[in-house]
């Protein structure tokens, strides 16, 4: 099955007619966690158009594809014909979610905060019909609140309660301290939701204990608590398990060019086609095997189409997916490398392949070099041949070696 366009028509399409049961299949194979799954089914039985929240704190200027994951959750609400409240949290942004953090975040400025306001709709609109999103200032409420009613939602809540939290815990411990409005970050969200009257809220699971105590606030207020759906946090390009983040140098850019993302996507540990086809194409729940075993067995077409969806989906072309992956094709799969696109490698005799690539300066530590050669990513590619080289191997003169899928050098060996 050819996945990349059908899922990428799937993404075009409307669903406003879909029935109940097929519609939940997809939010299904998109969540991690659904909070008061019973009360979203009858949601989406009323036949009304639901409102579903969802927010983001303008702590940095770029978006990668570890934002966009609950986003495309998102915009299958926005297909079903749902009403869409997307809270942009200029306040909470100076906060800063402390969620798995180990310890505080910098302040930010109104200005900083307003810079990276201006480009966060722009890049989410690649993969979400932003026309059809109300956007918000989380602003717009929480100035106005008197600080009498501050203090009854504060009094809500209980401070040994709030320390119930391992990432708090651990700071307390390590004395790096927690603040005061670091405690009070789920109570501003619960605050939106009450502003806006949500009925739904979509985040990653990181927010998981957020949108708990967001709920009992609003219980504390005699309204009905929120459902939750909550999406898995994607691990990055780096094969080291961690999640993608700017910080670990492992993310995919959404402002990256369509080359780099088909190239970026390419790179991605075997372990992650499935996971990565599920966070960023609409895949029914019925599908997922299917979805798992064509990655397990044709991984490398599989990933050529995953990447193809991806840069179709950004530049809502699936043309230009197909050009990027002709291009990578012609690169890579067919040898046909130019000389230009090889970084040299000057090296002494008897130097061993390992100890070659890690003299590049390209590779962060040796543990992240191992893991390349372990998954047979490093590559000799001889005349007509594309064969796993091993670590000890002795490099020889003008040996081409091709790392993962954008690493190419060429050995020189240095008269001594």
């Amino acid at each position: 099955m050819k996945w990349d366009s059908t899922l990428f028509g799937r993404h075009l399409e409307s669903w406003s007619g879909m029935a109940t049961p097929e519609f939940f299949g997809y939010l299904e194979s998109k969540t991690a966690a659904i909070v008061d799954e019973d009360h979203l089914r009858d949601l989406l039985d009323s036949g009304r158009h639901v409102a579903v929240k969802f927010g983001i704190d303008p702590t940095t200027k770029d978006v990668h594809l570890g934002h966009i994951v609950p986003v495309m959750l998102l915009s299958q609400f926005i297909k079903k014909g749902h009403a869409i409240d997307f809270v942009i949290g200029d306040i909470t942004a100076k906060i800063g979610d402390p969620s798995g953090r180990t310890s505080g975040r910098e302040v930010l400025s109104e200005s900083e905060i307003n810079k990276n306001l201006e480009t966060y709709a722009t890049q989410i609109s690649n993969f979400i019909d932003a026309n059809k999103i109300t956007f918000y200032r989380n602003s717009t409420w929480l100035d106005k609140i008197p600080l009498r009613d501050l203090l009854s939602v504060f009094q809500s809540v209980n401070l040994s309660e709030a320390f119930q939290r391992d990432d708090f815990r651990a700071r307390a411990a390590a004395n790096q301290g927690v603040s005061l409005a670091e405690v009070c970050y789920p109570l501003l969200m619960g605050l939106d939701s009450i502003a806006l009257k949500s009925e739904i809220e979509v985040g990653g699971i990181d927010q998981l204990l957020n949108f708990h105590q967001a709920r009992n606030l609003m219980k504390h207020k005699g309204l009905r608590q929120e459902v939750i759906l909550v999406t898995p946090i994607i691990e990055g390009t780096s094969g080291d398990g961690r999640k993608m983040s700017k910080s670990f140098g492992n993310y995919i850019a959404v402002n990256d060019s369509s080359s780099d993302i088909f190239g970026k996507i390419m790179s991605i540990r075997d372990e992650l086609i499935a996971p990565y086809f599920q966070a960023f194409g609409h895949v029914h729940i019925r599908e997922v095997d299917s979805i798992r075993h064509f990655s397990e067995d044709s991984p490398m077409e599989a990933k050529k189409q995953l990447a193809t969806l991806i840069v179709g989906m950004r530049y809502a072309d699936l043309q230009r997916g197909l050009e990027e992956r002709e291009s990578f094709e012609q690169r890579f799969s067919r040898h046909q490398l130019k000389d230009e696109l090889f970084s040299d490698l000057v090296v002494i005799a008897n130097t061993s392949v390992f100890d070659a690539l890690m003299g590049s300066g390209h590779y962060k530590s040796r543990g992240e070099l191992r893991r390349l050669f372990d998954q047979d990513a490093v590559k000799n590619l001889g005349e007509g041949a594309k064969t796993p080289l091993r670590g000890d191997t002795s490099v020889s003169d003008n040996l081409k070696i091709a790392v993962g899928k954008r690493g190419l050098y060429k050995v020189r060996i240095k008269n001594t």
